[in-house]
């Protein structure tokens, strides 16, 4: 029997922002924050009216639900759900678990220092090429520094590479649950859960069967069918958008250079010729002096020989070898 998967959000929230599976909710952020579930005693889901006081916008109007937040003795979890990881997809993210720690100061009077820290888990179903299947978000400033805080814990979840892991024999509690977000059918459902991903015995095909069918037949599902499409296609678009920019710039540099070559070779060519003919300008001015030199030095040799002026004498005079000299007598 196919099902609606779990990596949808509205599944997600179906089965564990849900206070009658309360102790589901306790196994997954035992999971997924690595807290030992008797620590989890007082765990406590907040619903959309307690949220209010958490969101941006208090307009009198029912707030937007969050996948998950829950409250453990003050300290606050939120686990998100996203088909895919942007710029746009970690902002809103960063919006939400933002606001969830500013508003606690407003509960907590003023006082900065006895604020609790707040923790979230991004489960994102596409690849994220980070190598691991949890790791923590790198938050930067302006010049690209990592920004570290005690007080926001941010982590994504690499569900596809969970998945990889899945089918290569690889089992753990993390691995199995990637797995499990991505099934399309209850066997495929119940093959997964028998790697003891839950214990809880609540959670079954019947509960799948039960959630997944309330889903498909709610306006409220169709609504978010309509909105995760249109995202996708958004994100295509900016992906897209990134990629033409990319090939375009490869692209331009090619062109770029083949022009550069074109043009530096006919410059080239160009100032080769007028340094070439400078130079040879220049030499022949040089031989032309040199040749003129010679030809008024012979000149005068032959003037004394005609006016009988001894060898040696003109020689000297002249510089012309006496073996040249005698030539013309």
């Amino acid at each position: 029997m196919n099902i609606i998967p779990l990596k949808y959000d509205y599944i997600f929230t179906g089965i564990f922002n849900n206070p009658d599976n309360i102790e589901l909710t306790k196994e997954l952020i035992s999971l997924l924050f690595e807290i030992d579930k008797d620590k989890l005693v007082n765990l406590k889901i907040l619903s959309r009216e307690e949220l209010r006081e958490f969101s941006s916008k208090d307009n009198g109007k029912r707030p937007k639900q969050r996948d998950l937040v829950v409250d453990v003795d003050g300290i606050k979890y939120n686990v998100e759900v996203d088909s895919s990881y942007s710029k746009g997809v970690m902002n809103k993210n960063t919006h939400y678990i933002s606001y969830l720690y500013a508003r606690q100061e407003k509960m907590k009077g003023g006082n900065y220092v006895s604020i609790p820290p707040v923790n979230q888990m991004n489960i994102m179903i596409s690849n994220l090429h980070q190598g691991k299947i949890k790791d923590r978000y790198p938050r930067q400033n302006d010049e690209g520094r990592v920004i570290d805080s005690q007080a926001m814990h941010i982590y994504l979840l690499d569900v596809e590479f969970g998945k990889n892991l899945w089918y290569t024999g690889c089992t753990d509690k993390m691995i199995n649950f990637c797995q499990l977000l991505m099934a399309e059918s209850i066997e495929e459902a119940k093959e997964i859960m028998k790697g003891g991903v839950f214990s809880s015995m609540e959670f079954d095909h019947e509960l799948l069967e039960k959630v997944a069918d309330a889903t498909m037949h709610s306006e409220e599902w169709a609504l978010e069918e309509e909105m995760y499409q249109n995202t996708l296609k958004v994100e295509a678009r900016l992906q897209g958008l990134e990629e033409g920019r990319a090939a375009g710039r490869v692209e331009g540099l090619a062109e770029g250079r083949a022009e550069g070559l074109t043009e530096g070779r006919a410059e080239g060519r160009a100032e080769g010729r007028a340094e070439g003919r400078a130079e040879g300008r220049a030499e022949g001015r040089a031989e032309g002096v040199k040749q003129g030199k010679l030809q008024s030095k012979e000149e005068i040799a032959k003037n004394l020989i005609r006016a009988n002026v001894a060898k040696d004498i003109i020689a000297k005079t002249t510089g012309i070898p006496l073996s040249r000299l005698s030539a013309w007598y």
